[in-house]
């Protein structure tokens, strides 16, 4: 908390001296920088959502209620609505092998790659516009693009106004925001304030969370400054142990874990931009970034076990260090663009076990985990042909300092990308592409699922030591654009050597558990329309089939958690002041072990969203799963081997009122 009144301190007193300027219209800023952004003439399959877009959808949830509306994205939650712990996949892939990114800065953990949204709550709608990329996509800083790569951008708010909600729904759930935005001078501030409290569907499943955010940015005439002060805490009961299927039918809400398993997290997330202007043509970008997190959360072992809870249970306790720079170099003329940089990070987090309610400690260690890449990407424009490749080398070396001795994990990869765009015409532009990534495996698959490194009789460390998987991708599309339709279609296909994939287990520190398989061929086709059917509708779909297939031990099986098929539509009204938007997903089965004994059924849901403007106020209304379907999201195996579920919230309802002035 020291380091958090620090740099608010400091951020007060930046605004004060900056307050003291003449006032002048400041200039939308975003990063100059943006190395990782896709543009319409790249090879790349992706989709970019626009903050007005973010505001129709959002309600201050998790970022899966607007990622759910693209192509291949399947989603579930702990606690069954979208305030709390919620997870995405992409192409049937998990999110800890995609790349996720704010301002293009990581924010995936390096040691096992993980994301927690619920730490930084309502960080969707601090966003001024995200971008999804399937497939390997442009080279990231962090964390592998393995399956792709989702980045939020916070820079181009609006300027001069202050908005006021508060918004309440089903299952005692409700927020309470505030957000202000100024100019003074050269000088742009933003501030927002946001709390959110919810039940959860699921019993002893609640959420209290709150986060606030501070943005100054600065323009002079040939160079910026921007900087982010990003800082989140969660409450939780937790959620994320399923129940069987007979459980389900006779209580939906029933919840895997015990009463006792709580969690409570902070995470504070710092960062500075400088981009500078070289030439007209040139220009160079810096950024740093620190990100600090602190927690804790139970371990009912004998619930665990389905022997019930006896009082006792163990708190995992865990503190993060994790730090990094990038600078990168862009220079553009009429038919060549190149960009050329390296990132560096370094990572140390703690992890404790206590016994509870005792309180004595079971054990205590901490892992380290350093980083550096240097790439590069190159465009070159000739006639209707557009000419792109992307290189990079990344090094990554883990270390682990706990009573079991573990040699230090040290990687060396090379990603090349490589492919050609046609303009067809003012309308069609097609692309090819392809390219190489590796991954190294996480800290809990290397451990199988422990938090403390596990010994065998002689005192030897039990680990397992996964192989770096290699995924060769393709992909293929074509895009289409006039002023009522916008169409892009992709074809991908990935072949993975030594595939790092879900195994359906959890561990027992509740983190899923992944396995080496010899080879993963995953393909499939994409795609994404949005058509104005007239002044007032707008028509828009996105589908996905897959064709996925795991092959080890001459046994041909489906990845886990990969539906065939993935379609959402969704039809917008809007005249004057109101919006009503309706939706409609629909997902295959998808099985939820190796072998593929055990799958979870397909669904279809339904939502209607509003929106209504009068004068400075505004009206939301939601309501999700009109027809009250049991949505099976996520599935797992026991301890015992035994299939367990988890669902999604029944039909429920939300609904706000704020003011902007």
């Amino acid at each position: 908390m020291k380091k958090l009144f620090l740099v608010i301190v400091v951020a007060y007193s930046v605004q004060i001296k900056a307050q003291q300027k003449t006032d002048s219209v400041l200039a939308h800023v975003t990063v100059t920088g943006l190395s990782y952004e896709a543009k319409s003439v790249m090879p790349i399959s992706y989709s970019s959502v626009s903050r007005s877009r973010i505001q129709s959808l959002d309600y201050t949830a998790e970022p899966s209620s607007v990622l759910q509306t693209l192509p291949g994205i399947s989603y579930s939650t702990d606690n069954g609505t979208l305030f709390g712990y919620s997870y995405f996949r992409l192409r049937g892939v998990d999110q800890s092998r995609i790349n996720i990114s704010l301002n293009g800065l990581p924010l995936n953990e390096p040691e096992d790659a993980g994301v927690y949204f619920s730490n930084l709550p309502g960080i969707l709608s601090n966003s001024s516009s995200l971008q999804l990329q399937r497939g390997l996509g442009l080279s990231k800083n962090g964390s592998p693009a393995f399956a792709g790569s989702l980045d939020f951008e916070t820079f181009a708010q609006q300027t001069n106004y202050t908005t006021i909600g508060i918004g309440a729904g089903s299952f005692n759930s409700g927020n309470i925001y505030a957000e202000h935005a100024n100019e003074k001078g050269n000088d742009q501030f933003y501030y927002k304030l946001l709390g959110i409290k919810t039940d959860g569907y699921k019993y002893h499943s609640d959420n209290t969370s709150g986060t606030a955010m501070f943005q100054w940015q600065h323009k002079m005439k040939s160079y910026q400054l921007q900087y982010l002060l990003l800082a989140g805490s969660n409450k939780n009961g937790l959620g994320w142990l399923g129940v069987s299927d007979s459980a389900i039918k006779a209580d939906p809400r029933s919840n895997g874990n015990s009463a006792l398993e709580k969690g409570n997290f902070s995470q504070i997330v710092q960062q500075l931009h400088l981009t500078k202007t070289i030439t007209p043509n040139s220009s160079i970008h810096a950024g740093i970034f620190y990100n600090y997190t602190d927690g804790e959360y139970g371990f009912d072992l004998y619930n665990f076990l389905g022997f019930g809870s006896n009082g006792q249970y163990l708190k995992y306790k865990t503190k993060s260090s994790y730090g990094g720079a990038l600078i990168d170099y862009n220079y553009r003329s009429t038919h060549f663009s190149f960009t050329t940089g390296m990132y560096g990070s370094f990572y140390r987090k703690y992890h404790d076990g206590i016994n509870e309610p005792t309180g004595t400690t079971a054990y205590n260690n901490y892992g380290n985990k350093n980083e550096f890449s240097p790439f590069a990407k190159l465009i070159y424009h000739v006639n209707k042909f557009y000419f792109f490749t992307d290189l990079q080398y990344r090094s990554a070396a883990f270390s682990y300092h706990g009573d079991a001795t573990l040699p230090t994990f040290k990687w060396n990869f090379i990603n090349p990308l490589a492919g050609i765009g046609y303009q067809i015409n003012k309308h069609w532009y097609f692309y090819i592409s392809s390219g190489n990534i590796q991954r190294e495996p996480g800290r809990n698959d290397i451990f199988e699922g422990n938090d403390n490194l596990q010994k065998d009789a002689n005192g030897n460390a039990v680990y397992a030591n996964l192989a770096a998987e290699n995924n060769f991708s393709t992909d293929a599309g074509l895009r289409y654009q006039d002023n009522k339709l916008s169409f892009a279609l992709s074809a991908y296909r990935m072949q993975i050597e030594h595939a790092i994939d879900l195994n359906g287990q959890i561990g027992p520190t509740g983190v899923p558990l992944h396995s080496n398989v010899a080879e993963a061929l995953r393909k499939g086709i994409e795609t994404e329309i949005h058509y104005q059917l007239n002044k007032e509708f707008l028509l828009s779909e996105s589908f996905a089939w897959a064709s996925h297939h795991i092959i080890q031990a001459d046994i041909n099986s489906v990845p886990v958690l990969t539906p065939t098929v993935i379609s959402f539509t969704e039809l917008q009204y809007q005249k004057n002041n109101f919006t009503i938007i309706a939706q409609a997903k629909y997902q295959a089965k998808s099985y939820i072990d190796f072998a593929n004994n055990y799958s979870m059924p397909s669904y279809t849901m339904f939502n209607l969203l509003m929106k209504y403007d009068y004068r400075k106020f505004f009206f939301t209304a939601k309501w999700m799963n009109i027809t009250n379907q049991t949505i099976y999201a996520n599935g797992q195996l026991n301890v015992w081997g035994k299939p367990i579920y988890q669902v999604n919230a029944a039909t429920n309802f939300f609904a706000g009122i704020g003011i902007k002035f």
